[in-house]
């Protein structure tokens, strides 16, 4: 998804701010989405599901994505609250 990372760099671009800073302030912060970052570090490891794929006949741990032009395209991380919020505003 190319597209979602020109679009990150467009908004910082534009707005002189992070992407990330920016989609918090205009989305996440109006619809109390208080537990969703791009960053990793702000997760308690404890809360934190991560990935895994079967590979080479052992399961492999997939990495993660930081924060950066291509974290537009799926570095949210969020939790499931804070998800049915996202769906109500967009329903």
């Amino acid at each position: 998804n190319l597209g979602y990372a020109i679009l990150g760099r467009i908004i910082r671009n534009v707005t002189g701010q992070p992407f990330e800073a920016e989609i918090a302030k205009r989305r996440f912060q109006p619809l109390a989405m208080q537990s969703t970052t791009f960053n990793l570090a702000d997760v308690p490891r404890g809360l934190l599901a991560t990935g895994w794929r079967w590979e080479d006949q052992t399961w492999k741990r997939e990495p993660d994505m930081g924060p950066g032009t291509f974290g537009a395209m799926g570095g949210v991380i969020t939790t499931v609250p804070d998800y049915a919020r996202w769906v109500e505003h967009l329903l």
